[in-house]
């Protein structure tokens, strides 16, 4: 049975990091089109499902409130809007490692394309006395301050 096996191992990923429930939520959704909710969040495709599930393969939580995604990572909490949940694929890339090597401890960042403010996060977690996040996207920049105020870092 071609792609037989590959299908066992998204279930049995899906079972080990989002429950059994989940894992036969998501079978029927794709099966018979039968949205569902998790963790407060409508889960209607699988842009959806795969953020999700990617973002709890990577350890990290993720609830909906008030239709916004957020997602507690190490560094912080970074939120979108429900629409804009395809942004938050970003957290799935391993952060920490990308930037080991920059000692901002005590310094001043300039972080240019600071996207929806994971890395401004992450360097203030990192040490940095203070970050300058400068985002030329609209809909990135609008992200980028709601995720600064949602964790008290307005000041940083």
């Amino acid at each position: 049975m071609p792609g037989g096996a590959s299908l066992l191992r998204g279930f049995l990923l899906t079972s080990k990091c989002m429950g059994m429930s989940a894992a036969f939520r998501e079978f029927v959704r794709r099966v018979f089109g039968v949205n569902y909710t998790y963790r407060n969040i409508s889960v209607n495709s699988n842009d959806v499902f795969r953020v999700i599930r990617n973002i709890l393969i990577k350890g990290y939580n993720v609830y909906g409130l008030n239709n916004k995604v957020v997602v507690q990572t190490p560094f912080g909490e970074v939120g979108v809007d429900i629409v804009d949940i395809d942004l938050l694929g970003v957290l799935t890339e391993p952060l920490k490692e990308m930037y080991a090597r920059a000692d901002v401890r005590g310094g001043i960042v300039v972080d240019v394309g600071a996207y929806i403010g994971e890395t401004a996060l992450l360097f203030i977690s990192l040490g940095a006395r203070r970050v300058y996040a400068l985002e030329p996207v609209k809909r990135h920049y609008q992200n980028l301050t709601k995720n600064i105020v949602r964790n008290n870092l307005k000041d940083k």
